[in-house]
């Protein structure tokens, strides 16, 4: 609850915001140090959305001058981000220094330049390219497609992919005869499925995650005799089924 003589938001925003009283200053002064403080103190988070000036000047019961003068102070202090066109907000790096690798409030530090391998440059990607394709495939999807998709992948995926692989790959494949899988590990994964469905037991050759459970099927290590006839198990290697 705010103390006697202060100010706060209505309940239209959500956040609560407490201003000094009057004797403190011009009231957009005083607005411009109550959001200062919401940020500092963590309730309004990185990233965070600020309502439009004439909403929060109608909560306050002040002109929209008072909310565009603090918000422009905040913008030019750095806590603040305005974008033509977009709405007002919280700076996604404000306040706190880097100290030890990490920022204050607990905030993981981003090196300026980023020498992880394997991970490409994402701000090269092409948001609105992406944006408009999605867009565009979810216009034509049937009802049925935006159900649960078939296990294999979508039929008509695996027909553009079945067209792709004859014409560029010289290969004979039918739609039913591809599987689509949403990554390296669920693809490994139906592959040990299928082995384990057939009777297999051990494969050569899986990724070394000691925590994953392959379906059944135990990989062979490496420097592991391999017994290539499964039931001449007296040499003491290890039978690929």
């Amino acid at each position: 609850m705010p103390s006697a003589g202060r100010e706060q938001t209505g309940p239209a925003w959500g956040t609560f915001l407490e201003l000094e009283p009057p004797s403190e200053g011009p009231l957009h002064a005083r607005l411009a140090r109550a959001l200062r403080t919401a940020v500092t103190s963590g309730r309004l988070a990185a990233g965070s959305t600020l309502p439009a000036s004439r909403v929060l000047a109608a909560d306050l019961r002040c002109s929209r001058w008072v909310v565009t003068e603090a918000y422009a102070q905040l913008v030019a202090e750095g806590y603040f981000e305005a974008r033509s066109g977009s709405a007002t907000r919280v700076r996604a790096r404000t306040g706190g220094s880097v100290r030890g690798g990490a920022r204050e409030g607990g905030d993981r530090w981003t090196p300026r330049y980023d020498l992880l391998p394997g991970v490409p440059d994402l701000r090269a990607f092409p948001r609105k390219r992406w944006a408009d394709m999605v867009r565009a495939a979810t216009t034509e999807l049937t009802w049925d497609e935006l159900g649960y998709p078939d296990a294999a992948g979508l039929p008509r995926l695996r027909r553009q992919l079945a067209a792709y692989l004859a014409r560029g790959r010289g290969a004979r494949v039918e739609p039913g005869q591809l599987v689509v899988c949403a990554g390296t590990l669920d693809a490994v994964l139906r592959l040990c499925r299928g082995l384990r469905a057939a009777g297999h037991t051990h494969v050569d050759g899986l990724p070394a995650l000691p925590s994953l459970d392959f379906g059944g099927i135990r990989r062979v290590g490496l420097g592991d005799p391999v017994v290539r006839d499964p039931t001449d198990i007296r040499k003491g290697g290890t039978p690929t089924g």
